[in-house]
């Protein structure tokens, strides 16, 4: 399907009957799998480009569709009515610069990755990150937690850990307590670029530069 523009994200639905994609320039979109014909653009939000990586998510039952861009909000819709039925806050100060920089969303939570600026020891502006975690029902905020410069987030597919990509390097985190579960996933020499966990969550797979897949 020719978008017009560069597309940095497809999710599909879990059904597979649609394709979400975030598309640079223009707002969210619903396409047919079947035709590519778009069926809906999500109204709110148009999506940038530059340092944004994946910043748009879906609820594992595909009812809802969750994406932030620059700022301070994070909007959710409603797949099949296009409606906002909600956003979300993480209330920097403008200065400060905020960016969605990666969502993903469990059965029980929403997390957002933000940068940020902020002044270091030195004076000097510098950017840093943070993960705020929302209850999925109440859209209630239950914590943030500093990720030191992280850039992607996914939670595990039974929701009970979330992984934390940093440079070279992940962590797991406990959804129940939000410790650390484990930050014994190193071995990268460059780099990581994306993750996934296998189906049952038992597998954590990285990629990155220097051609290493872990």
């Amino acid at each position: 399907k020719e978008i017009g523009s560069d597309v940095l994200q497809v999710r599909f639905s879990p059904d597979g009957n649609y394709i979400y994609a975030a598309v640079v320039g223009r707002q969210p979109m619903k396409l047919s799998t079947a035709t590519g014909e778009i069926l809906m653009e999500y109204e709110g939000l148009t999506l940038g480009g530059g340092n944004i990586r994946s910043n748009m998510a879906l609820s594992p039952d595909g009812r809802f569709l969750y994406a932030g861009n620059e700022g301070n909000t994070m909007y959710i819709w409603d797949t099949e009515t296009g409606v906002i039925i909600d956003s979300l806050q993480t209330n920097y100060e403008e200065k400060e610069k905020p960016y969605y920089k990666s969502v993903t969303v469990s059965d029980k939570y929403i997390a957002a990755l933000v940068a940020y600026l902020y002044l270091n020891n030195h004076g000097e502006l510098t950017y840093t990150t943070a993960t705020h975690i929302w209850e999925v029902n109440t859209r209630e905020k239950v914590k943030v937690l500093s990720s030191y410069g992280s850039h992607t987030i996914k939670f595990s597919p039974d929701g009970r850990y979330l992984a934390q990509v940093r440079t070279t390097d992940m962590i797991l985190l406990n959804t129940g307590t939000w410790d650390m579960y484990s930050a014994d996933f190193t071995g990268h020499t460059s780099y990581i670029q994306d993750i996934a966990f296998s189906p049952d969550g038992s597998l954590l797979a990285s990629c990155g530069w220097n051609n290493e897949i872990k």
